[in-house]
């Protein structure tokens, strides 16, 4: 099972593309519940969140307390405005059923950028040739990480990175995050 935790600054809008894109996973049981960070002040986000039965969190401590809250073995965290190609739920379901939820272990979505051909295929690009030298995905890509992993190693969350930056490679999954344009 799979627990969402997504930061929303402001702009309901993409709260809702991103929420969107997750209905099929909760349909097939995967995605257990979700977090909304509200890191702005937005009426309309607590108001998506809340239609959406998620929890909104704010603070210092939010990003923490939804990690300790949620009871996935998963938590996949996107930023507001990311919307994962339809059938992601399938390939995420197939990484975490093959990977121990207790080591360390992560993925993140390929990006797809919807901007015009050359500005879209160059972050594209450069998301791929980072994520080839450097092992890490870039914020909009998304990140899918063990809660258990998480809670014994706080400290990644402590750094108040959002995705949380985590030691060691990314696995890179085919299926692709849509970023916002």
């Amino acid at each position: 099972m799979l627990s969402i935790v997504i930061r929303a600054d402001s702009g309901g809008e993409r709260l809702a593309n991103t929420l969107a894109a997750l209905v099929p996973a909760v349909a097939e049981g995967l995605v257990k519940e979700g977090w909304i960070l509200e890191t702005g002040d937005d009426p309309d986000i607590r108001m998506i969140a809340d239609a959406a039965g998620c929890e909104c969190l704010r603070g210092e401590q939010a990003l923490m307390d939804a990690v300790r809250g949620a009871s996935g073995e998963w938590v996949m965290f996107l930023l507001a405005g990311v919307a994962p190609e339809e059938g992601w739920w399938r390939e995420v379901a197939s990484f975490t059923k093959h990977r121990g939820a207790a080591v360390q272990s992560s993925a993140a979505f390929s990006l797809a950028d919807p901007r015009s051909e050359w500005g879209g295929r160059l972050a594209e690009w450069g998301a791929k040739f980072t994520h080839a030298v450097t092992g890490r995905a870039n914020d909009w890509q998304g990140l899918i990480v063990p809660r258990l992993w998480m809670l014994e190693n706080e400290t990644a969350l402590d750094a108040g990175h959002f995705p949380p930056r985590l030691p060691g490679r990314t696995a890179l999954l085919r299926t692709r995050a849509v970023s916002p344009s």
